[in-house]
């Protein structure tokens, strides 16, 4: 499966759109629209060669210093909603079969 630019393929999970992850009405998340699905980090390709590229770790860490910053954008305890964050504009869609969600 060659992803061919992007760092990262998952699939999204409109199950939970954003606003469950995240303070979409913050105006640090404004760009984003809460009614977007996320995407399951637990059902992801990387291009790691994109990932280091892209510097993928330092808009995880962008977005945890946010948090810290302006307080209440993601639980604390919370691990996706940093790497949905950054990684939302970046990746490409796998197909929604690839996720087995929910199965028990």
């Amino acid at each position: 499966f060659e992803l061919a630019g992007p760092p990262a393929a998952a699939v999204e999970d409109c199950a939970t759109p954003l606003s469950a992850l995240v303070d979409t009405a913050s105006p640090a998340l404004s760009s984003f629209s809460p009614s977007s699905c996320a995407l399951d980090p637990a059902v992801m390709l990387l291009d790691l060669d994109a990932w280091l590229s892209l510097d993928v770790p330092s808009r995880v860490e962008y977005w945890l210093a946010q948090n810290r910053r302006l307080g209440g954008l993601f639980a604390l305890d919370a691990a996706a909603p940093p790497l949905v964050l950054a990684l939302l504009p970046l990746y490409r869609r796998l197909p929604r079969e690839g996720n087995v969600a929910h199965l028990g």
